[in-house]
């Protein structure tokens, strides 16, 4: 994604006015990140989905070049939880885990770890590790 600008412009390393060097986050960062995992979904799809989810996608894009349907032009959506028993969404932001869950169409639950993070960083709290 890096050779397109507005990818490439989102994060970026620069100098403050103090010489503090920091990172600049541009508001594009979420639409980029959006199409970055898209982008990667579509390429490691065909190795970590089982046939029948590859075979309903492809069925699916076939039908909607050849007998395209009015308010039905929607790809379907791989269920990625055929393939994978846990998810890690990075635990930034809820509208970021809410975004991801509703893009990948996935449940509730496999966002949950996610959500409980970012509540406990959110609020400071840490866990001590029990023996």
């Amino acid at each position: 994604m890096g050779s397109d600008d507005q990818s490439y412009l989102s994060v970026i390393q620069q100098q403050d006015e103090d010489g503090e060097v920091g990172v600049s986050l541009s508001p594009s960062l979420a639409p980029v990140a959006g199409k970055a995992l898209g982008t990667n979904i579509l390429q490691l799809g065909p190795f970590i989905l089982p046939y029948s989810e590859q075979l309903q996608f492809g069925w699916s894009g076939i039908r909607r070049k050849i007998w395209s349907v009015p308010g039905k032009k929607e790809l379907h959506v791989p269920n990625f939880g055929k393939a994978f028993e846990h998810f890690c969404i990075h635990a930034s932001r809820r509208t970021i885990i809410q975004a991801v869950e509703n893009n990948l169409r996935l449940q509730k639950e496999d966002g949950e770890a996610s959500r409980m993070t970012l509540h406990l960083l959110q609020f400071g709290m840490s866990f001590a590790i029990w023996r």
